[in-house]
């Protein structure tokens, strides 16, 4: 008689009618079901076949598959094949669409990357119930191992193998570590094979051969990695139950560790240890740090062809990161195999685990090693779902479940909750777009069928963009589908008849909310100062900006990248863009001039995750370009037309749109208009004309010519002064700005047509001292109240 009573593995197996039949003893085998043996009743007869469950069933049915695991089953599978046929249809109108937002090869990359993000995750969560020796909730443990059996790629939990073969842990291990070298040889065989097949009929494919069998053999590495290392260890993880003293197999209790059959075993799993848990993150490392250097450069990743065969390995990963492959192979190891040997069904051994789990959390957080910001983002929340289902764990080893009386069935629900996190991120970024169509139902819908509707699903180059951004500016109403905007002001209607200005908007693709606005406007100013000004060569930040610079040198045909951010009202998150500038003269009309950009995808240039972490979203400007055209009746004056065409990105980037677009319409009529009562290069002319008659003693006036930037400085400095001191002379009678003349030498009083701006808060990064006006425009008092042309934060591009 024993009083050192273990648990049944699952309480189903027991024969409870045993209870309380005073000191009467029973064999082991009489305490469990019919069906069940070994020391917790969780080993099956001859004749049974354990389910997901744990239950050991009669074999009356081929297969043992519960609805549950078919329904995921078929949710995976519909999955990948919607991805593989959105794959191979990529020349199809839907592949384009999604094209213009990230290439063939990014979106690949983007797949594989989550796929595998969740599939180490689920790998290293879904063994914690044999690595830990903790029972979670029946409603948990069955769903994990449904899970498992498709991450761990473990067949024989889904059908009943157990009824046609001899099925132990011995097989699996063999099973395990054998196929895989078995695979691996097959497609170097099936590779060479078609090798001297292609090089019979001439052909030479023997780098494309190669580069598939070393992707395929290292994508099987990852999958296999974690599950058969985790088999490996399990070899050697052996423990006693009650007074019995033999020694069993955690992994299966029909098996004695002390049989000399055992001992072998260990033997078999010690060679395949240097094979598979040591021998796979050796080989990663073996293969990425002979090529680190190239790995470290963006350029050197998609110039060099030898690196293709191992992208699998750093291609999802920031440049400086190309490491975190090996990383994740030992981080993976640690938090699972390894912790066998740890303290094994102790709370310690848990405790253990959490403090890895935090360990890879901090490191997630801090490197962000992917090159998306979406992927980091997935990544942490499956770190932090590990973390609470291990705290889960230690709940139930310290028994808080019972002292507290949790209710099983609600603790099992919370933790598959906390396990579909990741899933339901990656849910919500997937149909994020979908939904964002589907809620535009509730905008303005605007309906035509005109010639002139949009530009082809195929790529144009830039000349062709000129050409249609050109005849969108100078088409009909009846040709383009533009429409008048409704002006639902009395401000709005004096507005326009004192710019005289038409603003009309219109869907870009014939159906849907509007998305495109047109301007067409006249100014008494020459086409070349205007075309100055938009060119904006200083990069000066004008309204509701936050940052504007040039990236790279501008070309030859005056081709020249910027990045734009600019500030919106909240709940709204700030925005930028990358845009393509082209600029050239109008082949429609003799005289004219066009000006016009589009957003580019160029993560090297600047990635989507560096505007992440600046806190900005990115947006895509699909069209954004001026025209210029000389009036015939008035060669003094000037019309210009506006088109702008912008996705605001984000799920309710909807709702600013219409007010967006109309406001920003303004904000270049009013910013162009005010370019006509200033006399800039003639001030200009006669500023540097007087500098040179001066010439401070010196014979050579050349050498006393103001430079643009001196001017650039001086207009400035007057006009920021003009407006504030006319503003602001009622409200702040007892406050007078002074400037002495020494802040002001060197910078002049020549004022020209460039609009006021905001201070840039990137001018002083580099420990430059401020000027002073930077320091006065910088008082919140002054810049909070200062005139705006339009409602602060309402423009849009």
């Amino acid at each position: 008689l024993s009083f050192n009573v273990e648990r049944c593995y699952v309480d189903e197996a027991c024969n409870n009618n045993l209870v309380g039949k005073g000191n009467k003893t029973f064999e082991a085998d009489q305490q469990c079901l019919e069906g069940h043996t070994g020391p917790i009743c969780n080993v099956c007869l001859k004749g049974y076949s354990k389910s997901i469950g744990g239950i050991c069933a009669p074999c009356g049915a081929l297969v043992n598959i519960p609805v549950k695991t078919l329904a995921i089953g078929a949710v995976c599978f519909l999955f990948v094949m919607a991805v593989i046929s959105c794959i191979k249809n990529r020349h199809s109108q839907h592949f384009n669409r999604m094209a213009r937002h990230m290439n063939y090869k990014s979106l690949v990359m983007s797949v594989r990357t989550k796929f595998k993000i969740l599939v180490s995750y689920y790998q290293v969560v879904s063994q914690y119930e044999q690595i830990l020796k903790v029972r979670f909730p029946r409603i948990f443990e069955e769903w994990m191992r449904q899970i498992s059996s498709f991450v761990n790629l473990d067949a024989v939990k889904l059908g009943s193998f157990d009824c046609f073969v001899h099925n132990d842990f011995y097989v699996k291990l063999v099973a395990y570590t054998i196929i895989p070298i078995i695979l691996t040889i097959l497609v170097v065989l099936i590779t060479t094979v078609l090798n001297l097949v292609y090089k019979a009929r001439g052909l030479d494919r023997s780098e494309q051969l190669r580069n598939f069998a070393v992707e395929f053999l290292l994508g099987l590495a990852f999958l296999i990695f974690s599950s058969v290392s985790t088999t490996i260890f399990d070899t050697f993880n052996c423990r006693t139950f009650s007074d019995d003293p033999t020694n069993y197999l955690i992994a299966d209790q029909s098996i004695s560790c002390d049989d000399p059959i055992h001992a072998k075993f260990k033997l078999f799993a010690a060679a395949m240890m240097v094979i598979y848990p040591f021998g796979i993150p050796s080989l990663f490392t073996s293969l990425l740090i002979p090529i680190r250097h190239d790995l470290k450069e963006a350029q050197a990743r998609k110039d060099n062809p030898k690196l293709v065969k191992t992208a699998f390995l750093w291609g999802m990963y920031e440049p400086h990161m190309w490491w975190f492959e090996i990383f994740e192979c030992v981080r993976r190891l640690s938090m699972t195999g390894m912790l066998i040997f740890v303290a094994p069904g102790s709370a310690s051994q848990i405790v253990a685990a959490m403090l890895l789990s935090i360990l890879s959390i901090v490191s997630f957080v801090h490197w962000r090693p992917y090159v998306y910001e979406e992927d980091d983002d997935l990544a942490i929340a499956c770190q932090l779902s590990i973390f609470f289902t291990i705290f889960g764990a230690l709940l139930i080893r310290v028994e808080v479940d019972k002292d507290d009386e949790y209710d099983g069935e609600t603790f099992g629900q919370v933790l598959i909750g906390v396990n579909l996190i990741a899933v339901l991120m990656l849910s919500t970024n997937f149909f994020r777009r979908p939904l964002g169509y589907l809620m535009r139902i509730f905008n303005n819908d605007h309906r035509h069928n005109s010639e002139v509707i949009k530009m082809g699903d195929e790529t144009y180059d830039d000349d062709e963009f000129m050409d249609y951004f050109e005849k969108l500016a100078l088409s009909s109403p009846g040709e383009s589908g533009f429409k008048k905007v409704k002006l639902d002001s009395f401000s709005w209607v004096h507005w326009v008849k004192e710019k005289k200005a038409l603003l009309e908007w219109r869907n870009s693709e014939g159906n849907g909310p509007i998305n495109e606005g047109r301007v067409r406007f006249k100014i008494r100013q020459s086409i070349d100062v205007i075309a100055k000004w938009l060119e904006n060569e200083d990069c000066e930040l004008r309204v509701s900006v936050l940052q504007h610079y040039q990236i790279g040198p501008t070309g030859k045909d005056g081709k020249r990248v910027r990045y734009t951010a600019r500030k919106l009202h909240w709940p709204h998150r700030n925005r930028d863009y990358l845009v393509e500038e082209v600029r050239r003269e109008s082949k429609m009309v003799p005289g004219g001039f066009i000006f016009v950009g589009r957003s580019i995808y160029d993560d090297e240039i600047f990635s989507t995750k560096k505007s992440n972490k600046l806190g900005f979203v990115r947006s895509q400007m699909k069209i954004k370009g001026y025209m210029m055209l000389p009036c015939e009746d008035d060669p003094e004056m000037t019309e210009v037309i506006f088109i702008v065409n912008v996705d605001m990105q984000g799920w309710f980037a909807h709702s600013k749109l219409l007010f967006g677009i109309k406001w920003g319409l303004k904000h270049i009529v009013d910013s162009i208009s005010a370019l006509q009562d200033n006399t800039h290069e003639s001030n200009l002319l006669s500023a540097r004309n007087l500098a040179a008659e001066v010439n401070l003693g010196n014979t050579e006036p050349s050498q006393y010519i103001l430079t643009d930037e001196d001017f650039t400085e001086m207009s400035k400095a007057r006009r920021t002064l003009k407006a504030i001191s006319n503003s602001f002379t009622k409200v702040f009678d007892s406050f007078k700005v002074r400037t002495s003349k020494k802040e002001l030498q060197g910078h002049g009083e020549e004022e020209q047509g460039i609009e006021m701006e905001t201070p840039n808060p990137l001018r002083n990064e580099n420990n430059d001292p401020p000027h002073p006006l930077e320091k006065l425009m910088s008082n919140p008092d002054i810049n909070r109240s200062r005139p705006q042309l339009l409602k602060s934060n309402s423009v849009i591009f």
